[in-house]
C-alpha cells in the first residue's frame, strides 16, 4: 500500500479517509509541547477514536483552535487595558491642562492687575516729580528773596547811620 509510508511511532498510518483532507498531517513532538497540552491532545485523541473517526491531527488542530482563541482572548484583553490605561492618562492630562489653564487665567488677571497698579504708580509718581519741581522752584524763590531781604537790610542799616550822623 502506498499510503502506509513509514510515519513516526506516534502518528497512525494515513487512510483514505484522512488522505482526503485538505489539511496535511502534521506530526506533532511530545517535546515541542508543553506537558499540559500533550495531555490534552492525548485527551482528545483518545476521546475521537472512541466516539469518531476523526483522527490524531483533527485533535491537534483542535487543541490548536482553543489555544490560539485563550491566545486571542488574552491579547484582547490586554488590549483593552491598555486602551484602558492610555485612556485613563489621557483624561489625566485633560485634567492637568484645565488646571494649568486656570492657573495662566489667573497670572494673566494678577498680571493685568499689577500693570494698572504700576500706571497708578507711575501717574503718582509723576505728580509727586511735579510737586518736587515746584518745591524746587518755591526753594529757589525764597533763597532769591532772602538775598534781597539781605541787600535790603544792609542798605537799610546804611541809611539809618546815615540818618543818624546827620541828626
Amino acid at each position: 500500500m502506498a499510503d502506509e509510508r513509514s510515519t513516526p511511532p506516534s502518528l497512525p498510518p494515513r487512510t483514505a479517509e484522512s488522505s482526503s483532507t485538505s489539511h496535511p498531517v502534521i506530526s506533532p513532538r511530545r517535546d515541542s509541547l508543553p506537558p499540559a497540552a500533550v495531555a490534552a491532545v492525548e485527551r482528545s485523541a483518545a476521546q475521537q477514536r472512541a466516539g469518531s473517526t476523526g483522527t490524531m491531527h483533527e485533535a491537534v488542530l483542535q487543541h490548536a483552535a482553543r489555544e490560539v482563541d485563550s491566545a486571542m482572548r488574552k491579547v484582547v484583553e490586554h488590549v483593552r487595558t491598555e486602551i484602558l490605561a492610555a485612556t485613563d492618562d489621557f483624561n489625566v492630562l485633560q485634567t492637568m491642562t484645565a488646571i494649568a489653564r486656570d492657573e495662566y487665567i489667573e497670572f494673566n488677571d494678577t498680571a493685568m492687575e499689577l500693570i494698572a497698579g504700576m500706571g497708578k504708580v507711575q501717574q503718582t509718581y509723576s505728580e509727586i516729580d511735579e510737586r518736587l519741581k515746584q518745591i524746587t522752584d518755591l526753594e529757589q524763590q525764597v533763597s532769591n528773596m532772602e538775598q534781597v531781604v539781605a541787600e535790603l537790610d544792609g542798605y537799610t542799616k546804611q541809611l539809618e547811620e546815615s540818618f543818624k550822623r546827620k541828626r
